[in-house]
């Protein structure tokens, strides 16, 4: 996929996509392989729509690219390869992928803030082959400055939401769906006129996958980063693909 890396950010808006609709009146295919091959030179194609957020396509298709496995490296203790978008001709979104008899993970890359903190390097599974539900990852918030306190966590989670039916080239498969939910639970307080107003928020949003065992990921639908209700979404379908 384009973009796998997860990011900690508060949205506002609470939306739990439904699995894809695609569907066949034809038997999945049982020869079908499991996990998720990765190999380099192994790629897949993807064409991208823009979605409302029940998941339906608001217009033409927005364009097509293609994601490419680089070299097996070894990346904070997990072999993995680097990821290659045919979009990204100045490399600048690097992004890493796992995957083992567990799950499938992806590489958040470690950031520098404008004060020089560090948040270090960290692998979030985003798919899990045993689990129906699985933490992934907390951040505390604790910030304080004149007039102005917030604090609470930012948590994401995984669900295996089920199986549905996908057709791909021509082909009925039974795919599986995951979510991963990031939820913001923040309590503000701001100093007016000496006294200090309270608001407490909680809210989620998810990123929907469907994925097809021995192929990979069949589609996507991100994050609501920027929060805006009723805000448009882009889906990735799965095209086309080669693995090893």
């Amino acid at each position: 996929m384009k973009k796998l890396v997860l990011f900690f950010t508060a949205v506002l808006l609470v939306t739990f996509l439904s699995s894809c609709k695609e569907d066949s009146t034809t038997s999945p295919d049982p020869e079908q392989g499991t996990g998720f091959p990765l190999a380099a030179g192994n790629w897949w194609k993807y064409d991208t729509y823009e979605v409302d957020v029940n998941g339906n396509p608001l217009g033409d298709l927005k364009t097509t690219y293609t994601t490419t496995l680089g070299s097996k490296i070894t990346l904070d203790g997990r072999e993995a390869y680097e990821m290659m978008s045919s979009d990204d001709e100045e490399g600048d979104e690097k992004s890493y992928i796992s995957a083992d008899d567990n799950g499938v993970y992806t590489y958040n890359s470690p950031e520098v803030d404008d004060n020089g903190n560090v948040t270090p390097g960290l692998w979030v599974k985003i798919v899990d082959f045993k689990n129906s539900s699985w933490d992934i990852a907390s951040e505390p918030i604790n910030e304080e400055e004149e007039g102005y306190k917030q604090t609470g966590t930012i948590t994401l989670k995984g669900v295996r939401q089920g199986t549905t039916n996908v057709t791909y080239k021509g082909k009925s498969y039974s795919a599986t769906t995951y979510l991963n939910i990031i939820t913001t639970d923040l309590t503000t307080e701001i100093l007016v006129d000496e006294e200090w107003e309270v608001d407490k928020t909680m809210r989620s949003d998810t990123t929907n996958y469907v994925f097809i065992g021995g192929i990979g990921f069949y589609s996507s639908v991100d994050f609501n980063l920027f929060g805006i209700l009723g805000s448009s979404r882009e889906k990735d379908i799965l095209i086309d693909h080669k693995v090893k």
